[in-house]
């Protein structure tokens, strides 16, 4: 299991007809969430509150997130909107988003609403790479330095 699933805590799924949304949390702060088969509204409405609650649990201090979209086959206009809305209103509870997806049209998407986030999402094309950006994000700072290129300064 990988994004550090057997460790994290407060799983949520919700499965619908059309596609299932799996959200926990990792080192008490890190928000994970995998989507597979198609997003709707009702999914992104779940991933948003999720994110909710687990900001401010933590007294609204900004953590990473980690989203695992490979399973993604297709997505709602709807839930798009409403995830890049919600995202550049709550651009403060993220230090960094690190998103997987194979999907062109997700890639473009990801990319105009980065520009309007001001940077701060990663785009993956495989799981090794998001896992890498996990790991990173989980390692002590002296390990930190050693897994990542360039190096980070300790």
């Amino acid at each position: 299991m990988a994004l550090g699933e057997l460790t994290g805590t407060d799983l949520e799924t919700l499965t619908t007809d059309l596609g299932v949304v799996q959200c926990w949390c990792v080192a008490q702060s890190t928000l994970v969430c995998r989507v597979t088969g198609t997003m709707t509204l009702q999914h992104a409405e779940m991933m948003m509150r999720y994110s909710e609650i687990i900001n401010e649990r933590n007294g609204g201090i900004p953590a990473p997130a980690i989203h695992d979209w490979l399973g993604l086959e297709n997505y709602h206009s709807n839930a798009r909107l409403a995830l890049t809305h919600w995202l550049l209103r709550n651009r403060g509870e993220f230090t960094d988003v690190h998103l997987a997806s194979t999907s062109k049209m997700v890639s473009m998407g990801v990319a105009v609403a980065n520009i309007a986030v001001g940077g701060i999402i990663e785009h993956h094309t495989a799981l090794p790479s998001l896992q890498r950006s996990f790991d990173l994000l989980h390692a002590p700072v002296a390990q930190r330095a050693r897994m990542s290129w360039p190096p980070v300064r300790v």
